[in-house]
Parts: C-alpha cells; sequence; structure tokens
C-alpha cells in the first residue's frame, strides 16, 4: 500500500529553505510498482500524493488523512484512497532531456522532456489554501494533448462523470465511513467529452487537474465519529479551486509555506 510516503509528505515541507535550491530529482520516470523508492510526493497536511513522471501516462496515487478502516473495537489501519490517469492517446518517440524533480523549499512537482518536436513540461503541488492535488499540464506546441482521464478507487466503487470536465467517486468503507473523491479538468483549446465513466480529451494545448478527497469522518465520539456526507464539500472544493487559474492557486501555495513565513 501507498500510505506510509504519503503520510510523510507533512513533515517533508517543514525543511527551512536554504540559500540554494533543495531537491529530489530523476533523470527517467518510474513505475507504480517502485513507489516506495521511486516515487515523488507532494502533501498539505491532510491530503497527499504521490508522482511517477510517465512520459505516455500520468499516474497520481493519493490519499486523504481520515479514510479509516476500523472502530471502537477494532483498531483498524488507514486506508488507501486511489488515483487518477491521463493516458495519452499515443506513445511518444524518442524522448530527450527528461527530468522530474521535487523542489523541497516548495513542495512543488516538475516533469519536464521533449519528444516529437515538442517540449511537454508538468507542474504540480497540494494546496493547503484550496485544499487540493494541483497538476498542469502544458506543451510549446497547440493541440499536443489527446488520451483518456480516468478516476479510480482502491476499494471498489465507480466513477462517474460530471458533465464533460469532471469524475467523482462516492463510496462507503466496511466500518460505515462515507468518502468521495472529486477530479476537476480545465482544458485550453481541443474538446472534452465523457461516456459516464471517463473523459477524453482530443487536441488541448493544455490541461489542469483539480483533485479533492475527504470523509464523513467527525472527531465528535458523542455523534458516533460520523458527520456530514462529504461529497458537496469535496465536489464544492475541485470546483473552487477549477475558477482559480493555477499560476494564483502556486501564489497562494507558496505563501503559505512555513519555511517561506520565517524569519
Amino acid at each position: 500500500m501507498m500510505l506510509r510516503s504519503l503520510f510523510a509528505c507533512g513533515a517533508l515541507f517543514a525543511v527551512p529553505a536554504a540559500a540554494e535550491t533543495r531537491s529530489l530529482w530523476f533523470k527517467e520516470p518510474t513505475e507504480p510498482s517502485r513507489w516506495e523508492t521511486d516515487s515523488l510526493p507532494i502533501g498539505n497536511g491532510k491530503l497527499g500524493a504521490l508522482l511517477f513522471g510517465g512520459t505516455s501516462q500520468v499516474f497520481v496515487h493519493f490519499n486523504e488523512d481520515s479514510l479509516w478502516e476500523g472502530d471502537e473495537q477494532d483498531t483498524g489501519a488507514y486506508q488507501s484512497f486511489g488515483n487518477f490517469t491521463f493516458d495519452f492517446e499515443k506513445a511518444p518517440g524518442a524522448v530527450s532531456g527528461y527530468q522530474r524533480e521535487l523542489d523541497l523549499s516548495t513542495g512543488q512537482h516538475t516533469v519536464s522532456y521533449s519528444a516529437d518536436g515538442v517540449k511537454f513540461t508538468r507542474q504540480a503541488f497540494a494546496s493547503n489554501p484550496a485544499g487540493v492535488i494541483v497538476l498542469s499540464c502544458t506543451a510549446d506546441k497547440p493541440g499536443s494533448y489527446s488520451g483518456i482521464i480516468r478516476l479510480h478507487d482502491d476499494h471498489g466503487a465507480v466513477a462517474t462523470t460530471k458533465g464533460k470536465d469532471s469524475l467523482v467517486i462516492t463510496g462507503k468503507l466496511k466500518n460505515g465511513m462515507s468518502y468521495c473523491s472529486a477530479l476537476k479538468i480545465v482544458a485550453k483549446g481541443g474538446r472534452l467529452s465523457s461516456d459516464g465513466k471517463e473523459i477524453t480529451v482530443s487536441g488541448a494545448d493544455s490541461l489542469t487537474f483539480h483533485l479533492a478527497a475527504g470523509t464523513d469522518y467527525l472527531p465528535d465520539s458523542g455523534k458516533e465519529w460520523r458527520g456530514k456526507d462529504p461529497e458537496p464539500r469535496v465536489t464544492a472544493a475541485a470546483t473552487a479551486a477549477s475558477k482559480v487559474s493555477f499560476q494564483k492557486l502556486a501564489a497562494d501555495h507558496h505563501a503559505r509555506l512555513p519555511c517561506r513565513n520565517r524569519s
């Protein structure tokens, strides 16, 4: 399970900023099976993700800190939430100049490489102010992004589309805990379409993904640890973030970093 690295994300970004950039970087992508050694984590203290830097697929595994299988009799364990994927319409040709990097002073993940005469760049971070994972895909040639976007649940629930630009999953664990994940996509150029289960991208210039997740956990034993249905709150967070530019989301994220506010 991809849990231990995700819960370490909150501690990862308490590193004081230094004069030089501190980063973790690789010169090649990795596979989800190597998540313990080669993935790069981002997190905002509540929502975390592991990134793998693929060139034919974007794979983002995510978790949220209240998804717990257990009760007052059985302590249970934290649960993996799921992942979202963007499978490109066709695999790239020869790839050059590849690098994926995690900036430890900002918590921002970047992938860059060139293929088929196009330079591709992806940037991602876990926004604390917005409460979402944000990932942008850009290229220096218009219409470079086509493929299929899917949202996957690790507990058997099935994604449904909401309009042409959103995927939502709702489910319930064996202990009765309700949970929800929502993915909102903003495309510039091209076209988005959906079939009820996944979203197809055709010829987009750029894409920005906004992922939110949560549960009905309530820290109140008198209410049996359960609060309101998480779906309205989760979908609202993804929708609200999608109405803000990537640049503004990144600026707000950087402004809230503890190491940046430390004298």
